[in-house]
């Protein structure tokens, strides 16, 4: 074993699929004086979960919190794929033992059907994050009418949310 970098393999242990075993090796020079450096130990904790498995945020952006459960000494750190220029996390995407992160959608989805983005927290487990799908018209009811108005209109399409508002000049 290479023990130049003696903190190597613990800062990105292993981790099972379900995420209950947590394996890593660090000299144990690093937890008390005077051990020999060729001396190591084994550490494994027991419990990774990241909750909810899934979040959703409205097509014109937003944010969302995992909450990460873990052993007060296991390191975690959530991956993505980091070509998607929509998603990024809004604080520090690193942490140990409980905590959360936040991840948002900075703008808008131009789409009209949702898009999502798989995070996987130390490798092991998936989480999903996705974005309702964007405004979209795809039909409007009737297309004409009497110009001294009070006709009902009616819009077709996806992401219209409570607060949209229609004028018609």
């Amino acid at each position: 074993q290479d023990l130049t970098s003696p903190d190597r393999e613990a800062m990105r242990p292993q981790i099972s699929a379900d995420g209950s075993t947590v394996i890593f090796v660090s000299p144990s020079s690093n937890l008390m004086p005077n051990v020999p450096l060729g001396a190591d130990e084994i550490y494994a904790a027991v419990h990774l979960e990241v909750t909810p498995e899934e979040l959703t945020v409205p097509g014109r952006g937003g944010q969302a919190t995992f909450s990460i459960t873990a052993q007060q000494h296991t390191r975690w750190w959530p991956n993505w794929d980091w070509n998607q220029y929509w998603f990024g996390v809004t604080g520090m995407p690193v942490g140990t033992g409980n905590g959360t992160v936040t991840f948002a959608a900075f703008e808008a989805n131009p789409n009209p059907q949702p898009r999502s983005i798989t995070v996987t927290f130390n490798d092991a487990q998936s989480n999903t994050f996705t974005q309702e799908a964007g405004l979209s018209l795809t039909s409007v009811s009737p297309t004409s009418g009497p110009m001294t108005g009070g006709t009902s209109v009616t819009l077709r399409g996806t992401g219209f949310e409570p607060d949209t508002a229609v004028i018609f000049d």
